[in-house]
């Protein structure tokens, strides 16, 4: 549950004025995480825990299941069907086999699609032994996550947290792999676009996801980087939490719009406020002030929306520039044809 979640009048005007039109009637998100309080591991160290990141507070979001996500995206996006493919909370201080369990078996009950949370040595030939994967309709493929990897983040490698077996598992079953790149600048640095090209001309048949964009938040981390990726028809990138105009611009003039999936990083989309980038580094803003974000002392009010309307709004706007004649087209795909088309 988001303890703090606000949703107003102006909030729903946002909406009808100037999203609701825009949108397809129905939403396919490429990015959803859902946890239970009871998967998280309460005797954690959290005192040399870095709380860099909305996703790591769990005193603002301590829990988010399936009933949490209808219950939010009937008031978020009224009127409209909103699916999305789910998968866990990959950090340290989360049981990554209980969440697993949970979705193998949630899946099926309220059906959704999901991804697999895997550990950085883990053998999945040999847990598929266990959980008989393909068994199940709606999985469809791998969320490693650097975070898992207990290296120095700017130390941590692609190949340090997906391993072999991963890589082979998704290739002979042609399965999705969301990647969330490591190192400081994501896809700004070249040692991740090597590696991700090492990867892709070794396996043809698994499809990887970039998060993010790559985790490509500045347009200087994005710049003469998609020229060596674009050619190859099994990489996708999603947009979530994406609001810098310029970079879904970019995204959009290099990348065949087939390849673009719509993804909110579900459930922080519901906070208020925005991602911005200020001299070329990344920060949240938000109407609250956190430990991970800039805003505002108590005394000061705000007049912020979700930063689920303030990515929708950068995406209308970087259509509209970039493909005009194609906007209609491009929604419907990124936000529902893409992804549907493998399910």
């Amino acid at each position: 549950m988001f303890k703090s979640f606000e949703f107003t009048d102006k909030d729903l005007y946002i909406y009808n004025k100037e999203i609701k039109d825009y949108i397809p009637d129905i939403i396919i998100d490429s990015h959803i995480h859902s946890w239970k309080k009871s998967h998280i591991i309460y005797d954690y160290n959290f005192n040399n825990y870095k709380l860099d990141k909305p996703f790591k507070d769990l005193n603002l979001i301590d829990e988010f299941i399936y009933k949490d996500f209808q219950k939010y995206m009937n008031i978020v996006f009224p009127s409209k069907k909103y699916y999305g493919m789910f998968f866990g909370l990959p950090f340290l201080f989360i049981d990554t086999e209980k969440n697993n369990n949970f979705h193998l078996i949630n899946s099926t009950i309220n059906n959704y699609n999901f991804l697999y949370v895997t550990l950085p040595e883990e053998d999945i030939w040999k847990t598929d032994k266990s959980k008989n994967f393909l068994n199940n309709k709606n999985f469809l493929g791998f969320k490693p996550y650097p975070d898992l990897c207990k290296l120095k983040s700017d130390e941590i490698s692609i190949f340090d947290f997906v391993n072999r077996s991963v890589l082979e598992f998704a290739e002979e079953n042609s399965l999705f792999i969301l990647l969330h790149l490591p190192r400081k600048r994501g896809l700004g640095d070249q040692k991740n676009i090597s590696e991700i090209v090492k990867i892709l001309k070794q396996y043809k048949k698994l499809k990887i996801i970039l998060a993010h964009a790559g985790r490509a938040y500045c347009v200087k981390d994005i710049i003469d980087k998609l020229d060596v990726l674009k050619k190859f028809d099994n990489l996708f990138f999603d947009l979530a939490l994406v609001s810098e105009v310029s970079v879904i611009e970019y995204v959009l003039k290099k990348i065949n719009v087939n390849n673009i999936f719509y993804g909110s990083d579900n459930p922080w989309l519901l906070i208020k406020g925005k991602d911005v980038f200020i001299n070329d580094n990344f920060y949240y803003i938000s109407n609250k002030l956190y430990d991970w974000s800039l805003g505002p002392k108590e005394s000061v009010k705000t007049d912020f929306t979700l930063y689920a309307y303030e990515q929708i709004r950068a995406l209308i706007y970087a259509i509209n520039t970039t493909r005009p004649r194609c906007f209609n087209k491009y929604m419907n795909k990124i936000f529902y044809e893409n992804f549907n088309y493998f399910l």
